[in-house]
């Protein structure tokens, strides 16, 4: 996700995966001050923020077919 701001007119970045399948993400804030949010409708609406410097992994079954942002 890297740049993601510079990529203001596209839902970026987007994954394709099959139903069933489990799914892996693994965040990382390279940034140095500030904090970033991570969430994944109806998968993880709850998010998590990661702090500058530190990680956040999540593992989920893709058991819903559609787009999730």
């Amino acid at each position: 996700m890297n740049g993601s701001a510079y990529h203001p007119s596209a839902a970026w970045p987007v994954m394709q995966v099959q139903e069933g399948q489990t799914v892996t993400i693994h965040v990382i804030n390279c940034a140095s001050s500030e904090p970033h949010g991570f969430a994944i409708q109806n998968y993880f609406v709850s998010g998590v923020t990661v702090r500058p410097g530190e990680s956040y992994t999540l593992t989920f079954n893709a058991d819903q077919t559609g787009k999730f942002r």
